[in-house]
């Protein structure tokens, strides 16, 4: 497992509370997510994306982007984060390469090319049930790993500032 930091994104915060609001979770299809976060070649591997938007006391707001990539006969979650201090982007995000936290590959189950063609989203086995809620709801522990693995990276790097 790397972190691979990424250049700042050029994207509006309240484009990203749009998609997903701060305590929340949502299940949504690559084209969903506005250009700049993804290259377009990353974003046309993923089979869909969950967001989470989650803020702190001290007023920044961390929005992980896990995307559920097809690997040949896998799934892999590539979960990115960016956090935002004042609807301000932090100078970096930055994306988990080969995770090493459990559940971040899960083999392709069965059915899920004709499921695609057929339907578009397949329900994953570490995907929520529901397409958004609360993330308190969410109890999915490699989506809760991953979104613990870059927060705590980005607060070393960029700590926070007090209020």
């Amino acid at each position: 497992m790397w972190y691979d930091w990424q250049p700042k994104p050029q994207i509006d915060y309240h484009t990203l509370e749009e998609i997903c609001p701060v305590g929340e979770y949502r299940v949504v299809s690559p084209d969903r997510i506005p250009s700049g976060i993804f290259s377009p070649a990353l974003s046309a591997k993923a089979h869909s994306i969950l967001v989470v938007c989650s803020g702190t006391s001290s007023g920044r707001i961390y929005f992980m982007f896990n995307l559920n990539r097809v690997d040949y006969n896998n799934i892999d979650q590539m979960p990115y984060c960016i956090a935002f201090e004042n609807a301000e982007a932090i100078p970096s995000g930055v994306l988990i390469q080969h995770g090493d936290y459990q559940g971040r590959t899960t083999s392709l189950p069965k059915d899920f090319c004709d499921y695609i063609v057929a339907s578009g989203i397949y329900p994953l086995k570490e995907m929520p049930p529901n397409d958004s809620g609360s993330i308190i709801d969410l109890e999915i522990g490699s989506q809760e790993q991953a979104y613990e693995l870059l927060v705590t990276k980005i607060q070393v790097v960029f700590p926070e500032e007090e209020t």
